[in-house]
């Protein structure tokens, strides 16, 4: 391993953006610049102490120490250490390459056009700014600061400041601050310092005014121009506008112009006090409108034509605006119409949309178009709006924007060219929303049409646009200021003017003219305002389009003829929380409205050429259509309609009501039915066909007719055949061959094969051969016991029914039609209680009656279940031999024997069919004057015994009677009277018993004698009490019950007499 080399590295202040080079030396032999190396070296860089001077080597660092003993240490931009072989190395190898470092140094040190503060400059800015101006000069430049102003001789080395004294200025610091004297002392002047300061005895102090400059050597101060007083305070006479560095300005009043001639001046403003009529601040000219100084007569000039100057002051000649002519400026120049004093053009340039340049106001009468409240809208989806008393309210909701407008009601595309420089107003407010809220900065109405959008800021915004405000927008391009009315001499008091000639503020008053509060708008920044005209309405000039540019004339016009939209904005704060839009409104003028005081002088009038029509010539006259050709809404052209029609769509051009029998857009073609060449031009290019004959009776879509007009074939329509059309096709029908008759398509639903002849009657056109289960004349149903639908679906299923319990199936729904008393969903089975579905005729009520065990009967013959003893088909009626028919059944009859007939009895009673002179439920007994004999029956008693019975009858009914009247009379009388009555019956009796005689009977008739007694006995005993009183007639009353049980004993003794002797008869008779 060879032992390192001991050398050196000579480095030299290297001024070049490129860099430098150097080579390295031996260190005892410094012109030895060769050594032996191997393919891997090491160089080590050490600094030199015993070098002089601020500059050495550390670790590839550069540090030096500048004059303030700063440290300043920068990096060594070592790119490389190059080993050259010896037979290669030549002198070009030290010349600098140049090195582009350009772009690091645009990047880092352009910020705001290469303005770097020494304050905050970066280090390699600061390296490359010295670098470079070091270049540029040359070399660095020395300090040379003044080492009686300055505190050291080293300076800033970005700059050169040396860092001076206090009170000392200048790079060098050479001089005293501005308000300092006697350098380098610099001492302050008087104003400045609290005691006067007196130098070797010697007093400097000067008394200049704040500002004021002095001698900087002897402190004396310097007046400014037209200046003066002993502290320079004060302008010199006829002299205005002092300041203490500038000075004054000399007045320079016309004493001709000047009231009373004087040429003193305003001392701050320099404004003479002027004569009337005469204007300017030195009063040396006449006012706008006025001529001939310094008389000043006012010109005869219609100030709403002119310019601001008016007239020209020498020669009285009016400066009319740019579109006004005249002496007087009172005319509108050619192609130009309605002069107003708010158009700082004088007049309205002719838009006619382009087609000519002629035209004038129009005078239409002015209306204000209103609209229905309840159309407005926003352009919000989540938000709430209501009408209310024609007020539109609107309600954020959750997620709403923060600019939301509401959208005007206007039919898209109408056109308001009409309304060019009429009003459009509203009246709204808005809430803002909770919280943090900040006014909004959008636009207040923007009018969309034409694909452009143009933009209206109001230039007074609501201070509180919570309550309802009016925003009235007047439709006019940018370049409008105000309406301006001229006022006669005298009608307002006015105050001297100066300064009109330039503009510099403008005042705003208000006064009460005519009862109408107003706004008065003057020019001039003046001690006093000299009022010449009445400013009724300022017009801002707020309207942009949505790139930001102005809006024209055109613009505006373009717009307005196709208004799509007008929105009117809600968010006067962003994000708001509600808004109520109260009112809206369009002033429209038109020909057709009704008379007004309001005239529309801005909406033209145009001379339209013959293809235009409209104010503005805006539409296409009848017979003309536009072409998309030309400036604005392009060219109107005439319609192309061969001669057969005067009018097409004015926009794009299809002819309307094609005459001759042509059509198409441009009616070109001869109608079906006729032949010919439409585009001739002559009315009779299409001539008809006759097939079979015309003009009624035309079916054909062509013909061919020979050179002589002889008709060869016709190509007929659909739905005709024959050699003329005059027969009808397979699937239509109709008579071709009668006047106004035709072929009409079969209407068969698609159901059947029209195709074929006989599916459709060639005449009726009724449908036949009906297929998929359809039916009816049109096949528009599906047929019967199938349902579907057989027009669309075409879906005909049979019905499910049972045919037998259905009428008939609903052809659509499929629900079957039961036969009465069927029930089931297909009609299969009887209704509860009902019989006979197999008889397919309906189902018949059981009707089983009470004595039925069921109410269900036999499904098949409607037999009922009966209960013991009933019978019948319904168990309506007992079986013979039974009775009591109820809802267990009957009873058997329960008759005797020999006494009755047979076994039957009376169904409802149960009474057995009794034999002569047998009774009793059973024939058990014989009746009254009847005896019963074995094996025959019963035999009819003696007449002697009838008549006993019957007497005995005739007593019961009397002591029957006898009760009765004891209960409705009170007299004792009539109850003794009927006693009486009664013994007598008694009496009777007895005697009849009498004739009951026989030694096998004796005991009966006793015992009836016995029971007469006893009754006689209960008479006489009431008759001898009916001398009592009153109070026994209830004890008579018990006598009369026991007297009636005693006549129903007599009454069975009686009948036991009765069959006793009967029975002797009949042995007498044996």
């Amino acid at each position: 391993m060879l032992s390192p080399f001991p050398a050196v590295l000579p480095l030299a202040y290297c001024p070049s953006v490129s860099g430098c080079r150097a080579l390295i030396r031996d260190k005892e032999k410094p012109e030895v610049i060769q050594f032996w190396m191997e393919d891997k070296y090491i160089a080590t860089l050490y600094h030199n102490n015993t070098q002089k001077g601020p500059v050495f080597i550390v670790s590839a660092k550069w540090n030096y120490f500048n004059c303030n003993n700063r440290l300043l240490i920068g990096t060594l931009s070592q790119d490389s250490i190059i080993a050259v072989p010896f037979h290669s190395f030549n002198e070009n190898l030290m010349t600098p390459l140049p090195v582009d470092i350009s772009n690091e140094f645009i990047q880092q040190c352009s910020a705001d056009f290469y303005q770097n503060d020494p304050e905050n400059v970066t280090d390699f800015c600061r390296d490359k700014i010295f670098s470079l101006t070091t270049d540029f000069n040359g070399a660095a430049f020395s300090c040379d600061c003044i080492a009686r102003g300055s505190e050291s001789f080293c300076c800033d080395e970005y700059g050169g400041q040396c860092k001076c004294k206090p009170n000392i200025i200048g790079r060098r610091c050479e001089r005293c601050a501005p308000g300092y004297y006697n350098y380098p002392e610099c001492i302050k002047n008087a104003t400045f310092l609290s005691a006067t300061r007196v130098t070797a005895g010697i007093s400097h102090e000067c008394k200049c005014s704040v500002g004021q400059q002095c001698d900087e050597h002897t402190g004396q101060c310097f007046c400014p121009s037209h200046v003066e007083g002993t502290s320079c305070d004060k302008c010199v006479s006829y002299a205005f506008g002092y300041d203490p560095l500038i000075g004054c300005q000399k007045c320079g009043c016309h004493p001709q112009g000047s009231e009373g001639a004087s040429l003193q001046c305003d001392p701050n403003s320099g404004q003479c006090l002027c004569r009337e009529s005469i204007g300017g601040r030195q009063c040396d000219r006449c006012l706008p409108g006025f001529y001939g100084f310094p008389h000043c007569y006012p010109c005869r000039c219609n100030v709403a034509g002119t310019t601001e100057e008016i007239c020209d002051p020498t020669n009285a000649q009016c400066t009319c605006k740019e579109n006004v002519a005249g002496q007087e400026c009172d005319t509108c120049k050619p192609g130009t119409f309605h002069l107003s004093a708010a158009n700082p053009k004088g007049c309205v340039n002719c838009f006619c949309f382009g087609t000519t340049d002629q035209c004038g106001s129009s005078m239409f009468p002015v209306s204000i178009t209103s609209f229905d409240m309840s159309g407005f809208t926003v352009n919000d989806p989540v938000g709430n709006v209501t009408v209310e008393d024609s007020i539109v309210k609107y309600t954020a909701g959750e997620g709403s924007p923060a600019s939301v407008y509401f959208n005007a009601p206007i039919t898209s595309g109408s056109d308001y060219t009409s309304s060019y420089g009429l009003t459009l107003y509203f009246q709204i407010s808005s809430n803002p929303p909770d919280g943090p809220h900040a006014m909004s900065s959008d636009a207040d109405v923007r009018l969309y049409g034409n694909n452009m959008t143009a933009e209206f800021w109001a230039p007074e915004q609501p201070a509180k646009p919570e309550e309802a405000f009016t925003v009235r927008v007047k439709l006019l391009p940018v370049g409008f200021t105000s309406h301006l009315f001229s006022f006669s001499p005298g009608v307002l008091q006015y105050c001297r003017f100066q300064n009109w000639g330039k503009f510099l503020s403008r005042v705003r008053l208000r006064c009460d003219l005519r009862k109408w509060r107003s706004k008065l708008y003057v020019r001039g920044h003046c001690a006093a305002i000299q009022i010449v005209s009445y400013v009724d309405e300022k017009i801002p000039e707020n309207f942009l389009l949505s790139t930001g540019q102005p809006v024209t004339r055109a613009d505006l016009m373009m717009i307005l003829h196709s208004l799509q939209n007008v929105t009117i904005k809600a968010s006067y704060y962003n994000n708001p929380k509600s808004a109520e839009l109260v009112d809206f409104g369009l002033e429209v003028a038109g020909e057709g409205l009704p008379p007004s005081v309001m005239q529309a002088s801005s909406v033209e009038q145009c001379a339209c050429p013959a293809p235009y029509s409209g104010p503005s010539c805006q539409h296409c006259a009848p017979g003309y259509y536009r072409v998309q050709s030309g400036s604005y809404l392009g060219a109107c052209v005439p319609c192309e309609c061969n001669g057969h029609s005067g009018s097409c769509d004015p926009d794009s051009g299809v002819c309307f009501d094609c005459q001759h029998s042509t059509h198409g857009d441009h009616c070109e073609f001869c109608d079906e039915g006729h032949y010919g060449d439409a585009t001739d031009g002559s009315p009779y290019s299409c001539m008809p066909c006759q097939c079979p004959f015309s003009p009624t009776n035309n079916f054909a879509t062509g013909c061919q007719v020979s050179e002589y007009g002889q008709l060869l074939s016709c190509n007929c329509k659909p739905g005709y055949t024959g050699d003329r059309c005059d027969r009808c096709a397979a699937g239509f029908y109709g008579e071709p061959q009668r006047p106004g008759g035709s072929c009409q398509p079969c209407d068969c639903n698609n159901n059947n094969n029209l195709t074929d002849s006989r599916a459709c009657h060639p005449i009726t056109g009724d449908c036949y051969l009906c297929e998929g289960n359809t039916d009816g004349r049109r096949c528009e149903w599906c047929a019967s016991w199938y349902h579907g639908d057989a027009i669309s679906a075409k879906n005909c299923t049979e019905c499910t029914c049972n045919k037998c319990g259905s009428n008939a199936c609903d052809n659509k729904a499929g629900t079957c039609d039961c036969k009465p008393n069927v029930e089931g969903l297909n009609c299969d089975s009887c209704l509860p209680d009902y019989w006979g579905f197999s008889r397919c005729a309906g189902c018949h009520p059981c009707h089983c009656g009470i004595a039925a065990s069921s109410t269900q009967c036999d499904g098949e013959n409607g037999q009922c279940s009966c209960r013991p003893g009933a019978a019948g088909l319904r168990c309506e009626h007992c079986e013979h031999g039974f009775w009591n028919y109820g809802e267990y059944g009957c009873q058997k009859c329960d008759c005797e024997a020999d006494l009755s007939m047979g076994t039957v009895c009376d169904v409802r009673t149960g009474q057995c069919h009794c034999q002569e002179g047998a009774t009793g439920a059973r024939c058990d007994q014989c009746i009254q004057s009847y005896l019963r004999i074995p094996t025959y029956g019963c035999r009819r008693c003696d007449e002697c015994v009838h008549h006993l019975v019957a007497d005995v009858d005739r007593f019961g009914l009397e002591v029957d009677n006898l009760n009765m009247t004891i209960s409705n009379i009170s007299s004792a009388t009539v109850v003794g009277a009927r006693l009486s009555r009664n013994l007598k019956n008694v009496a009777k009796f007895a005697e009849m018993a009498e004739l009951l005689s026989g030694a096998d009977y004796n005991n009966f008739v006793g015992d009836a004698r016995g029971a007469l007694s006893n009754m006689s006995l209960l008479f006489n005993s009431a008759e001898r009490t009916f001398a009592v009183t009153g109070e026994d007639v209830e004890r008579t009353m018990n006598l009369t019950d026991e007297a009636n049980e005693v006549l129903q004993d007599i009454r069975r003794r009686a009948a036991v007499c009765y069959i006793g002797f009967s029975g002797i008869m009949r042995e007498e008779v044996l």
